[in-house]
């Protein structure tokens, strides 16, 4: 693109494209660097690839064909977008062209009033696309972008400023993601493709100065605490939480016909499988979902339209391959200094890896494992083998787990000893118990009997309806466990959560409360509070566990 095109108010179809080929030219430069960020590198294959994939359709259509006028060429780059798409982020970026396409239907240049209107309309159509938006996403970053071309209209400014503000914003928000998602911050990355799509726009600006063709390296913004794009091991947990929400089949496939609702259709497509993100108009849908039966959603397309680009993955089988790469990466960094007693613990949740973590005074290492996830013999035996000791405690901390640990002392030529906690909770009181100077035998008698000290419980949301121990138990609610025993079940959490400790809390001095990752903070000190003023006579302590599934754990003592 000529240098003087850079201080144009605006540009024409061709002048338009050539931007978004040197967008395509960064994406592919930086591929790697967006697929190294991607936290879900694996049911929609990698992001970087993905969007380059999305782009590189776009090309192909264009290249096919010399630009038109402005309407017809964004339309065309917005439908080989949709078709071309791979995976949600690929999804999603198409979104953009359609965005552009919308806002210019009309035009015959692309100014700074339709960059404007083009990232707001994206932003909309990108939101309205996923069942459940979330911040700290790709869907931030087009929002952003879209606020920051916005403010600057009314000073009617050329082209290239109104991009260098949207390039600077994006690379701004794309920072900011870590603070939006906790699994960005867990995994210490910024958003994969909100970073692809800050890739693009410097890429385009780079061509829209005069300086090169967009093969420019973008260097990832770092996180804080963090010195690289993956400069710590991911954690267990994290590991964890990827393969329990990544089930089944990748699934993505268009359908042409006339007279659709986008919206009908991802109703229907969201009843049957998750992560739906469903975009198109009256003519043609585009259509991405993690099922465990893709034949079910291809079998409704059919029934409405004609289906084409179908593109079908087994998730579970690249989620244990990625899952054991990064494994071996954590391993990688493990102690390797030889200490007189470990203690190996399955635990589930961040905040309660940290507690095991830090009672064990150094001596303890955990496996990622509870409900839903329950480890291996192999992969017990295998975190023993890890342990820096030759003298091992296994903490299982489920009551699912306690068989498959007492298979590990026949298997290793470690001395193990199996303590037969059977909650998180009892493992804690056991690791309270640990005393890093005392042999392997009597800590694991002191350390089981600690445990048993322990009234453990739990709240959580019931996935089906049953009766159990005389309670009826309604899919949806909330359920209280206390030792393993259902107590009562209803809407109200805090009701949920009093009542089960009250019914277990007989003499009780000491009610520690672990928040689960999916409540918020300051309503568990809400809740918290009102449980104190049930039982004046305990002392209520809540602590973030982080624990999936479970609203709530608790125990008493």
């Amino acid at each position: 693109m000529p240098q003087s095109t850079a201080k144009r108010a605006s540009l024409t179809p061709a002048e338009f494209l050539d931007l978004v080929r040197a967008s395509i030219r960064a994406l592919e430069v930086n591929r790697e660097r967006i697929n190294a960020l991607n936290v879900f590198p694996v049911p929609d294959g990698d992001t970087g690839t993905n969007m380059f994939l999305t782009m590189r359709s776009v090309f192909e259509e264009m290249d096919s064909a010399p630009a038109e006028d402005m309407p017809r060429t964004t339309a065309r780059m917005a439908r080989a977008a949709l078709l071309g798409a791979r995976g949600n982020s690929g999804l999603i970026l198409a979104q953009f062209f359609r965005g552009m396409s919308q806002a210019l239907h009309e035009e015959h240049e692309l100014n700074y009033r339709g960059i404007a209107e083009g990232l707001r309309l994206t932003s909309e159509n990108a939101y309205a696309a996923v069942p459940n938006p979330r911040e700290g996403t790709m869907l931030t970053v087009f929002r952003e972008c879209a606020e920051a071309a916005g403010d600057m209209v009314a000073e009617a400014p050329d082209f290239k400023t109104v991009l260098e503000a949207v390039a600077e914003r994006a690379l701004d928000t794309t920072r900011r993601t870590p603070e939006m998602l906790d699994v960005l911050r867990d995994a210490g990355v910024v958003d994969s493709g909100g970073y692809g799509f800050t890739v693009m726009l410097y890429g385009a600006l780079q061509a829209l100065r005069g300086e090169g063709d967009g093969a420019l390296v973008v260097e990832p913004p770092a996180v804080e605490g963090q010195t690289g794009a993956l400069a710590a091991p991911i954690s267990q947990e994290f590991l964890e939480s990827v393969q329990e929400e990544i089930w089944g089949y990748c699934t993505v496939f268009a359908i042409e016909g006339d007279g659709f609702d986008p919206v009908a259709v991802r109703t229907q497509i969201m009843e049957m499988g998750r992560s739906a993100v469903v975009a198109g108009d009256e003519t043609l849908v585009k259509v991405h979902v993690h099922m465990e039966d893709p034949g079910a959603a291809l079998t409704f397309a059919c029934s409405i339209g004609v289906i084409s680009n179908i593109e079908i993955k087994n998730m579970d089988e690249q989620t244990k391959d990625w899952a054991a790469e990064r494994q071996q990466e954590a391993d990688a960094l493990a102690p390797t200094e030889t200490i007189p007693l470990a203690v190996v613990a399955v635990v589930a949740g961040d905040g309660m890896q940290e507690l095991f973590l830090n009672a064990g005074l150094g001596t303890c290492s955990v496996i990622a494992g509870g409900d839903s996830m329950n480890p291996s013999v192999r992969e017990l035996v295998d975190a023993v083998e890890r342990a820096p000791s030759k003298n091992v405690l296994l903490l299982p901390n489920n009551k699912n787990v306690i068989g498959t640990a007492r298979e590990v002392p026949g298997l290793t030529d470690k001395n193990v000893r199996v303590a037969g906690t059977a909650s998180m909770q009892h493992g804690l009181a056991a690791m309270l118990a640990f005393m890093p100077d005392s042999g392997l035998d009597d800590n694991a008698e002191a350390m089981s009997e600690a445990a048993e000290e322990v009234t453990d419980g739990a709240v959580f949301r019931a996935t089906r309806d049953v009766t159990i121990g005389g309670v009826d138990v309604f899919e949806g609610q909330y359920t209280g466990l206390v030792d393993g025993e259902v107590r009562l079940c209803g809407e109200d959490l805090a009701e949920v959560l009093i009542e089960a400790v009250k019914s277990g809390a007989d003499d009780a001095e000491i009610v520690t409360v672990y928040r689960g990752a999916d409540v918020d903070a300051a309503q568990a000190e809400d809740i918290c509070a009102r449980l104190e003023e049930a039982i004046p006579d305990a002392e209520v302590e809540q602590v973030d566990g982080g624990q999936p599934h479970y609203e709530f754990l608790f125990s008493i003592e």
